[in-house]
């Protein structure tokens, strides 16, 4: 997965983000945030299992589409 984005998008995203993201989870994974490149858009995609944070960015350069999850602390 390769693609090019204004940082000032992303963490427009990533802020909001924080407010679903709990510190101290019991399940590793809900600190992360789902990053998927497809369709000339990224989508953003965290959970605490009770609420769900969507975004879709177009403002993206793909270079290569995939997925991946990384920390959101």
């Amino acid at each position: 997965m390769q693609f090019v984005i204004k940082r000032d998008v992303l963490l427009k995203s990533l802020t909001l983000v924080q407010g679903i993201i709990e510190k101290k989870n019991t399940l590793p994974i809900l600190s992360n945030v789902l990053l998927n490149v497809k369709n000339g858009k990224l989508e953003i995609i965290a959970t605490d299992l009770d609420l769900v944070f969507y975004d879709e960015l177009s403002a993206v350069k793909i270079s290569t589409e995939g997925s991946t999850t990384t920390s959101a602390t």
